[in-house]
């Protein structure tokens, strides 16, 4: 896998994600992930881009290894 992404929605670090490619309103996201709801209310991700009750396996935050309740799609700026 390529390096961690940051999402361009919120402060979160994802470590474990997948290319996308998703039109969800009036927005395109380009990866996906999954996310446990510990981490979707810390890292205030939108609802909007959540598919509750969805996720399988570990959430992909970083340094999280929680089994994930959501999927979450995201597009993202580079990390420095």
């Amino acid at each position: 896998m390529d390096s961690d992404k940051r999402d361009s929605r919120s402060s979160a670090i994802f470590d474990d994600w997948n290319r996308n490619d998703e039109i969800r309103g009036n927005f395109r996201t380009k990866y996906w992930t999954q996310v446990c709801e510990d981490c979707r209310q810390q890292q205030g991700l939108p609802d909007e881009f959540i598919e509750k009750g969805s996720g399988q396996g570990i959430c992909g935050v970083r340094r999280c290894e929680n089994e994930s309740d959501h999927y979450y799609d995201f597009d993202s700026t580079e990390l420095k």
